[in-house]
């Protein structure tokens, strides 16, 4: 039995394992690039800084200017290997779907409102002028 020194007693107790709820979906949406563990699954932990943490850690990136839409589909293994990998004591729990679908839809570039008010302004004077049209040929 191999002996333990008083400062790997001391780790051992003060690096409490964490204990990391996990509750993903089976289909998500996004319209950003970089998908983050936040964006496809509920995250519990009681250190809310290691719940922050896990929130923003990226698990893939679309190519913004290439991919207007797609998809990808990920394993709940690798949501752990991430979380391990930067919470190397924490002990993840999976309360949701093993496999998941992301969709991801660039988000399309808004029109200016002054653009949407010019084109109704248009079309309500075409119709105006055709009102009045009517009128006058009524009249007459």
């Amino acid at each position: 039995m191999p002996i333990l020194r008083k400062t790997e007693i001391f780790e051992e107790f003060v690096m409490e394992k964490k204990i990391i709820y996990l509750k993903a979906e089976q289909s998500s949406y996004v319209n950003h690039g970089k998908i983050h563990i936040g964006d496809i699954a509920s995250v519990f932990c009681e250190d809310k800084e290691i719940e922050k943490k896990i929130k923003n850690i990226v698990l893939y990136e679309f190519d913004e200017k290439n991919e207007k839409e797609g998809r990808v589909f990920l394993s709940i293994l690798l949501l752990i290997e991430k979380i391990s990998e930067q919470i190397p004591y924490g002990e993840v729990r999976n309360t949701g779907e093993t496999d998941m679908v992301i969709y991801y839809k660039a988000e399309e570039l808004k029109s200016k409102k002054w653009v949407q008010v010019i084109k109704i302004l248009f079309i309500r004077l075409v119709f105006l002028e055709q009102a009045l049209q009517l009128w006058d040929t009524i009249m007459m």
